[in-house]
């Protein structure tokens, strides 16, 4: 499946695997910037291309992915936001679909240092997290 080129006003949508998190963002409307925080030495921040197909299928693919975590974990909702947002500040937005998930994005950091990455993860986390608004699983 050949989707259109990542647009600025397209949606993004961070999958989440936290009841926790999930729970406050519906109460208090916020999403906390652990979403967005990877593991060291990841290089991006796994998305989903969010205006290409319905949120019921996007939904599958995401509790399909967290019941192949280790240990299985549960899906709530996204973190979304558009790629121009998350296009800012440094980072880049591709389209990297796979063959699992056609509509597979990632948010690039580019920050190509080790050191540079643990020190300046958790301000994109931070960033991220405030510009993104929380939409529950259907």
């Amino acid at each position: 499946m050949q989707l259109p080129d990542l647009r600025d006003s397209e949606n993004i949508g961070r999958s989440v695997f936290s009841n926790r998190v999930a729970k406050r963002a519906r109460l208090k409307g916020i999403v906390i910037p652990d979403v967005f925080l990877e593991r060291l030495q990841a290089d991006s921040i796994s998305v989903d291309r969010m205006d290409h197909v319905s949120q019921d299928i996007l939904a599958e693919l995401s509790k399909e992915r967290g019941q192949n975590r280790e240990p299985p974990k549960s899906f709530y909702g996204w973190a979304i936001m558009k790629v121009s947002e998350a296009a800012s500040n440094g980072r880049t937005v591709q389209a990297t679909p796979d063959g699992i998930n056609p509509y597979h994005a990632d948010i690039f950091l580019n920050l190509s240092d080790e050191n540079e990455r643990r020190d300046m993860q958790r301000q994109h986390a931070n960033e991220l997290a405030a510009l993104s608004e929380w939409q529950d699983a259907p």
